[in-house]
């Protein structure tokens, strides 16, 4: 499914319009992978092929049908495409130069069908930053995309999902979270505290209060005893409490509740805060008195604790290099370890749920599909930050891709 690529260089990458497949022999260059007439079952494809004597550079020509859709030259012997390939048949040929601007030597033509399971890429939206984390509140998904700030989408219909409006925060967005029924956005931005937005006007944001938290990673919200609080991960200093029971101002409850690691992310369900602080592991933290929470329990996991999610008793782990750590936490006081998805390769920032699989952004390994006990697919792109879904719908926050939508295959 994945292949080591050693050597990267930069690209020209670019269309070419319309030509015709060549005709006649060819020679010389040999390729490699994928195999004559194969199928390729991924969503960014890699092309292998033999060193030529002698050669400057190669350039890698791809066909779909017989339009010649992209050019590249590259001076390795193998290339990770990167620009987003739908479903389908496609041709490609590799020339190598000898010297100078001029390609003189060729390899055969060889065909391939580009098959993408059990996820399909439907849509790419590019942005303005690099995206984090993706918040779904139906029909919107607020983006925070670090100092390109925040973006803002229509997914009323989620496999095409339309951009209201981008617009830009003190320092560097990391993570959102948005209530409707008040009309409030509030947004993690690093060193640029805590945000609050009115977003009465879903396209006009109206920046309305700013609430001290010296490096916010992420916001986790929710309604205890009809007052929305919101809890923020702050690195350095560990977990605030705020409420929005005064409209327009969040009013900080408690002092810092600090915790001994750095502290990543935060996941609120009912009167439980999850917490994940880095090398220290998950903390479980009880806030049915938000202002003064309460340690409940603490468990170690395999490495470095970016992100949680709690479903169904299970607590499912992003844990950097470690993969995802799964947890059960159906008694709080006494979680206990249940097993390891091992991602082998990338970095785990953030998972996702749905009723058949567990989705993890692993970075430079895309997003990873399993069936919640071993791997079973791979949604392939060049790097992908955060996950988050809308039934079956899966929206990955990539780095070089923007909001990339994909949907179950077939």
């Amino acid at each position: 499914m994945r292949k080591l690529f050693v050597l990267f260089v930069p690209i020209i990458l670019f269309s070419c319009g319309k030509q015709r497949l060549p005709t006649g022999p060819v020679e010389y260059v040999r390729l490699v992978f994928p195999d004559d007439g194969s199928t390729v079952v991924t969503t960014q494809v890699w092309l292998d092929w033999s060193n030529f004597s002698g050669a400057v550079f190669y350039e890698v020509r791809l066909w779909r049908a017989d339009t010649l859709i992209l050019v590249h030259r590259e001076t390795g012997s193998s290339w990770r495409v990167d620009r987003f390939l739908s479903p389908g048949r496609y041709s490609w040929q590799v020339g190598a130069s000898t010297g100078g601007d001029e390609v003189s030597v060729f390899s055969d033509v060889w065909e391939f069908e580009l098959v993408q399971y059990p996820y399909q890429i439907t849509s790419c939206s590019p942005v303005t930053g690099i995206p984090q984390k993706g918040f779904v509140s139906p029909p919107y998904l607020f983006l925070a995309e670090g100092e390109g700030g925040v973006a803002i989408f229509d997914i009323a219909e989620p496999t095409s999902p339309v951009l209201m409006v981008e617009f830009s925060t003190i320092d560097m967005a990391k993570s959102c979270f948005a209530d409707i029924g008040t009309a409030s956005l509030v947004v993690a931005d690093y060193r640029g505290n805590l945000l609050l937005y009115d977003i009465t006007n879903i396209e006009e944001p109206v920046y309305v209060y700013q609430a001290f938290s010296r490096q916010a990673r992420d916001v986790a919200g929710g309604y205890i005893r009809d007052t929305l609080f919101l809890f923020v991960a702050d690195r350095d200093d560990g977990v605030l409490c705020f409420d929005l029971s005064e409209p327009g101002f969040l009013v900080q409850r408690g002092e810092m509740f600090a915790l001994p690691g750095y502290t990543n992310g935060v996941f609120l369900l009912d009167t439980l805060l999850f917490v994940a602080e880095d090398e220290v592991g998950l903390y479980i933290l009880d806030v049915s008195n938000p202002g003064l929470p309460r340690i409940v329990a603490h468990i170690d996991t395999y490495n470095e604790a970016e992100d949680v999610t709690v479903d169904g008793g299970v607590a499912y782990v992003a844990d950097g290099t470690g993969g995802v750590s799964v947890v059960d936490v159906s008694d709080p006081e006494h979680p206990s370890f249940l097993f390891r998805l091992d991602t082998e390769e990338g970095y785990v920032r953030e998972v996702a749920l749905s009723e058949r699989y567990l989705f993890s952004a692993s970075g430079s390994e895309g997003v990873l599909i399993f069936d919640f006990t071993s791997l079973v697919g791979q949604v392939l792109t060049p790097y992908a930050y955060g996950v988050s879904l809308l039934g079956d719908t899966l929206f990955i926050s990539d780095r070089d891709w923007g909001l990339v939508v994909a949907v179950p295959a077939g």
